[in-house]
């Protein structure tokens, strides 16, 4: 405790994820992964506690990491790809900024990368094989982890009528991610695709009284398309390719995307 309004901690914990048994019978079973994470971070209550701001800044130490992938005859299976390292800072703010205007919001800064080279992934019996090359050096960037991602949250309330009635906005914004960790023989993240860089807007309007609330509200107000994921449902060189080229994107891609513009009511009843 710095003063009554700010405290600061150090914090070192390590954690593991069991191995398992792969569905394919003649595929070995995947030994657990571990995680040692190493963080410093502060919380504090300012402007007399308007403001709340607190943060972390931290380094993570990933072994062994389990890794899902799409086999032969199309089922999924996990092996111990190869060691990580991230590194990140995160912070959030909640801010009275009127009696009646908050802002909320946070953010996240990451640099996630393997430490040690993916061996070769072998075809036919997709087994790990480090006498075939590399699927991936080390210092390879980890895929569906975005550099940066952060929130903001804007709700205004007032009277109307006697009643608590409020206007609140949020945005989101997500940087571009990678979907897959390969990137040397089969080149699965160029043949499947990167997710873009995106942001949503939400809007709510509504009433909320002490039993009961109501509010209309617009979800992916600029109705984004962004994805969530994308991968292939078979071999990545047949699904991820066009039949006249070999283009990112083929017919076997699969593409998650985002929930579209929605419309909707919500109302709700406090017992």
């Amino acid at each position: 405790d710095v003063n009554d309004d700010v405290m600061v901690y150090g914090t070192i914990y390590t954690g593991f994820r069991p191995g398992g048994i792969n569905r394919r019978g003649n595929l070995p079973p995947y030994d657990a992964d571990t995680l040692t994470n190493y963080e410093f971070g502060w919380k504090t209550e300012l402007a007399d506690n308007r403001v709340r701001f607190n943060g972390a800044v931290f380094y993570e130490q990933w072994k062994d990491f389990q890794y899902s992938l799409l086999g032969a005859n199309g089922l999924t299976q996990i092996l111990n790809a190869a060691d990580a390292e991230i590194t990140g800072i995160e912070a959030s703010l909640d801010w009275l900024v009127t009696d009646n205007f908050t802002l909320q919001g946070g953010a996240t800064l990451l640099h996630a990368e393997t430490t040690t080279d993916l061996c070769n992934i072998d075809a036919a019996t997709s087994l790990v094989d480090c006498t075939a090359g590399l699927e991936a050096p080390a210092g390879t960037e980890l895929p569906v982890t975005p550099e940066f991602k952060a929130n903001l949250t804007g709700r205004y309330n007032f009277q109307l009528n006697n009643w608590d009635a409020f206007v609140q906005t949020s945005m989101v914004y997500q940087s571009e991610v990678f979907n897959d960790l390969r990137v040397a023989s089969d080149e699965e993240r160029r043949l499947i695709g990167n997710s873009d860089a995106y942001m949503l807007a939400d809007f709510t309007a509504g009433f909320d009284m002490p039993t009961w609330s109501l509010s209309f509200y617009v979800n992916n107000l600029t109705d984004e398309r962004a994805e969530i994921n994308r991968f292939a449902q078979c071999a990545t060189q047949v699904c991820a390719t066009d039949d006249a080229v070999e283009a990112p994107g083929g017919p076997g891609i699969y593409v998650v995307p985002v929930q579209p513009r929605t419309f909707g009511i919500r109302f709700g009843q406090r017992f």
